[in-house]
């Protein structure tokens, strides 16, 4: 009888290792419990991003400044651009701030010498318009005066030209489309044609387009 008791206390006795597959279930079960009560929370957009935060500060890692879709819009202009078969020597688009500038060249926008919208250039402007009203943006338009030949001999901007070419614009944005008065700007601007022979440089007449958030 002594023996037999012996016998099973023997057998009975826990080793060191059984206790590690129990905790690690453990740990599996809590953790599916957690993913469980997250994906039924429901987090604001503030709360996110501090969980994002705590996370990402545990890894070692800064938060990304937090733009509104910054890099998916800007993306999604090139794309678009690029898909009506206009270049990055056409139409250039780098970030400005929270928000983009195009800049394009006079030649996509007007025939040279006239101020009527080519179909190129609407189709800019109705993109633009797409992604500034997404977002509630701002847009600006600045046409640089083309450099011609003046009566008196000298080479001078065309003051009158790119006066109407942006009357042109506003009319396209704001009457025609709608576009708020309150958040477009539209205007022309020079530049010293002096040192540009006989006018005839590439950057004259150049379109500039911002789109503020």
């Amino acid at each position: 009888m002594t023996e037999d008791r012996r016998k099973y206390s023997r057998g009975s006795v826990v080793t060191t290792s059984d206790w590690q597959p129990v905790y690690a279930a453990l740990i599996m079960i809590l953790l599916v419990f957690f993913i469980m009560l997250l994906s039924h929370a429901r987090f604001g957009e503030g709360n996110m991003r501090k969980l994002q935060k705590a996370v990402l500060g545990k890894q070692g890692k800064k938060e990304a400044p937090a733009v509104a879709g910054g890099q998916e819009t800007l993306g999604s202009l090139r794309s678009a651009l690029s898909n009506a078969g206009l270049s990055n020597q056409d139409v250039g688009i780098v970030k400005d701030g929270a928000g983009m500038r195009l800049t394009i060249k006079g030649l996509i926008f007007y025939e040279s010498g006239g101020s009527m919208l080519l179909p190129k250039a609407e189709f800019i402007l109705r993109e633009v318009l797409r992604h500034a009203g997404k977002y509630g943006s701002r847009i600006e338009v600045y046409i640089g005066a083309e450099c011609r030949p003046a009566g008196d001999g000298l080479i001078k901007p065309d003051w009158e030209l790119a006066t109407l070419r942006s009357l042109n614009v506003q009319r396209y944005l704001s009457r025609e489309n709608g576009f708020p008065a309150d958040r477009l700007e539209t205007a022309a601007r020079g530049i010293s044609c002096s040192d540009r022979g006989d006018g005839r440089d590439g950057a004259t007449g150049n379109v500039t387009i911002l789109i503020d958030r």
